[in-house]
């Protein structure tokens, strides 16, 4: 956003104030100080400090379309290729093995504490994504998927994906870091959960739940 607009100084000022200290903690003041506006903006561009947060969000999401977009003209036709795209662009978007910008930051926090913010970024956003996972998953599939099968398959992709970003001082802790440089890069961490799971979707065999107990 190049616009230097009241609204748009709001917006890129409220984003890494609120990444750095949360919906809460941060204050209406210091953002309208930070970007020299008026204190009755808040409410004359957005209505009050929930509806800005709401907006900063989509704001924070919008940047990452641009910076990491899913797919494109270059999106491959081999389903386990396309499997490979999508991870490698959640885990960019999720800023693992990189200093991560406030439009990362503030988007895990607020998916690790989802309010209402969140519920209208999955509606309008992140399940036609999600769909589209779990299209791909089932295209791979040797046999049929029932609805829960394939979230919970969709689920495992992105657990993988998100335990790099949460989990990543713990990784430190296991992984030296030279190790990190040369076999953790997002290419070659998005390459494992790729076959990784397309090796669990190839090998899938469905038992009922009456013979597992049995």
């Amino acid at each position: 956003m190049h616009d230097d607009s009241a609204r748009a100084r709001i917006l890129r000022t409220a984003g890494p104030i609120f990444a750095e200290r949360g919906f809460r903690a941060a204050t209406v003041r210091d953002i309208c100080d930070q970007a020299e506006v008026n204190l009755a903006s808040i409410n004359y561009y957005f209505g009050d400090k929930a509806k800005l947060y709401i907006e900063v969000i989509k704001f924070a999401r919008e940047g990452q379309d641009l910076a990491h977009p899913f797919g494109g003209r270059a999106f491959p036709d081999d389903p386990r290729e396309q499997l490979f795209v999508f991870v490698k662009t959640l885990l960019n978007r999720l800023g693992v093995n990189e200093d991560a910008s406030w439009q990362t930051k503030l988007l895990v926090r607020e998916f690790m504490s989802p309010g209402e913010a969140t519920r209208q970024i999955v509606e309008d956003y992140f399940r036609p994504y999600f769909s589209r996972l779990l299209d791909l998953l089932e295209s791979m599939s040797p046999v049929p998927l029932s609805p829960a099968e394939k979230i919970r398959a969709g689920f495992s992709v992105i657990g993988q994906c998100l335990h790099y970003r949460v989990a990543a001082p713990i990784i430190g802790m296991f992984v030296d870091p030279a190790t990190q440089a040369s076999d953790f890069g997002i290419d070659a961490i998005a390459r494992h959960i790729a076959d990784f799971s397309v090796g669990a979707i190839a090998n899938l065999k469905l038992v009922p739940l009456s013979e597992k107990s049995g």
